[in-house]
């Protein structure tokens, strides 16, 4: 597994934080914040797994089992893509399941 960083240029003390831990990750500065969809393609190019999960910074309860959750159907086979919703946010409309940050595709055609 490879751990691959994306920060935008708003995010500057984020990058200058995670430049710390060397070869340990992979660290991609997007120069131009260009969006959320334009930072995950260029994750996607960048990424030479054909699994490939994206998880929001800001999520801060995030443990082994949710990114086994996340990852299980595309492991197994049953899905090309994943999107994971905090089914216990009890305050956030069903209007927003579709919208979530924790997402799992492959790459494979």
């Amino acid at each position: 597994m490879r751990l691959f960083v994306l920060t935008m240029a708003q995010q500057i003390k984020v990058y200058l934080y995670l430049k710390k831990f060397g070869d340990k990750i992979t660290l991609i500065d997007l120069k131009k914040n260009q969006g959320k969809g334009f930072a995950l393609a260029e994750g996607i190019k960048k990424a030479k797994s054909e699994i490939i999960a994206f998880i929001d910074a800001d999520l801060t309860t995030l443990s082994d089992n949710h990114i086994k959750t996340l990852l299980e159907p595309i492991l197994d086979g049953k899905v090309r893509a994943v999107l994971g919703y905090p089914s216990n946010r009890r305050y956030i409309p069903d209007v927003f399941s579709n919208l979530t940050g924790e997402r799992g595709i492959t790459k494979k055609t």
